[in-house]
């Protein structure tokens, strides 16, 4: 019988690439967006006072959401119930689904939140015994993933939802719809506050999504070095067998990570399917009547 000898593998910590590692480089790009790091199931040191500012920060802008996804709902209720043709309250489902999904995701995600320590934590006692084959390919695809969720709110989010609302005021799904908050503010203040509302809504949504796909990214890449290892000792019996155990003992992280992000990423796949359709039919619909929408529609196509 063979025990479970080590495998005698020294990766210097330049050859190391570990998943904590590669949340704190999300943590590093998305810090001057201003959350609280607990969004991302984190724990970093901070500053106290800075680490009270971010966390009030961090209420005020779920409140801001909470209270946008609460009237995107009514919205969507007054519009469905008044408009001749359905395909006109696509824009306010569009809007409502954000919240929702993001609603249903980060429940997702703190229901679950001592589990998915837990798996982090044990997770790391995997990689210290995986050594990294690209360390330079691995490193570009997490900084990618963390430039989308970036890059994608910001451009699509952020700019996209204040030049809709500064061209369309009067667009059900936005705040200026209603005459009297019009005369209140100034229409670029409205503008912007949508624009950024609208950004921390999508940007939530996006840590949640990113958490998983830089975790299972990092079990794809530690399976690949096993490979490597398998091919390099191929005719070593007892390494292999000692590989093959590494390898039962992944896919027992795969389930728990099944488990507890299975219902996010498969809700993650239905909401851009689901959102590409919607946006197609409304832009290819409605393109003629507002060169504005058609164009905010076309942006969010793309992206999908």
């Amino acid at each position: 019988m063979v025990g479970n000898r080590s495998i005698t593998v020294n990766p210097s910590s330049s050859e190391l690439l570990s998943f904590e590692g590669s949340i704190h480089r999300v943590w590093n790009l998305l810090k001057y967006a201003g959350p609280h790091p607990d969004l991302l199931l984190m724990s970093r040191k901070q500053h106290h006072a800075t680490d009270i500012a971010r966390g009030l920060l961090t209420w005020l802008i779920l409140l801001l959401c909470l209270g946008s996804g609460v009237f995107q709902l009514i919205q969507l209720v007054i519009e469905s119930w008044k408009v001749d043709k359905i395909v006109k309250a696509v824009p306010n489902f569009l809007c409502t689904k954000n919240f929702l999904f993001t609603l249903v995701a980060q429940y997702q995600m703190w229901s679950g939140r001592r589990e998915i320590k837990h798996l982090f934590k044990d997770w790391k006692q995997v990689e210290l015994q995986s050594r990294c084959c690209n360390l330079h390919h691995m490193k570009t695809m997490v900084n990618g993933f963390c430039c989308y969720t970036i890059l994608q709110p910001t451009i699509c989010l952020l700019l996209g939802m204040t030049i809709g609302n500064l061209t369309e005021p009067a667009e059900s799904f936005f705040f200026s719809h209603y005459f009297i908050i019009r005369e209140t503010f100034h229409p670029i203040f409205i503008s912007a506050s949508t624009g950024i509302i609208y950004f921390y809504l999508y940007h939530i949504f996006h840590l949640t999504e990113l958490i998983t796909i830089v975790f299972f990214y990092h079990i794809t890449c530690t399976v690949r070095n096993l490979k490597e290892e398998w091919d390099d000792h191929f005719k070593d019996e007892q390494y292999i067998r000692v590989v093959w155990q590494r390898y039962e003992r992944i896919l027992h992280f795969v389930n728990r990570a099944n488990d507890l992000f299975g219902t996010i990423m498969a809700m993650r796949n239905f909401y851009h399917v689901f959102s590409l359709c919607l946006g197609l039919y409304h832009t290819l619909i409605l393109f003629r009547e507002s060169p504005t929408v058609f164009l905010l529609n076309f942006g969010f196509v793309m992206t999908f």
